[in-house]
């Protein structure tokens, strides 16, 4: 069992599926990504059917007091991007484990 799929290996697979090359592969999975990082940013959600939602939430700015240097500490607003799954992701994922 692979402990850790990373994009190389998403480019090797690619690459070996639909008879491409390794350079093609590498210019079709960073195009993917570009626009989904561009897609993230520029969108509350990014809905894609039988894998998930990417949303891209505001993170209010808040304080707290450090006691250690006693000094209240204010983080300023972020951005934050969570995954969820859709349903038939999980499905497939819990009935091959």
């Amino acid at each position: 069992m692979i402990t850790t799929y990373c994009k190389s290996d998403l480019i090797e697979d690619l690459s070996t599926k639909e008879s491409l090359t390794k350079k093609q592969s590498k210019e079709i999975v960073n195009s993917i990504f570009e626009i989904l990082r561009l897609s993230i940013k520029e969108c509350d959600k990014v809905f894609l059917a039988d894998f998930g939602t990417f949303n891209n939430k505001l993170r209010e700015s808040y304080k707290f007091f450090n006691a250690v240097k006693n000094k209240e500490i204010v983080v300023e607003n972020t951005n934050r991007v969570t995954f969820t799954a859709s349903k038939n992701l999980k499905k497939i994922v819990n009935d091959e484990i």
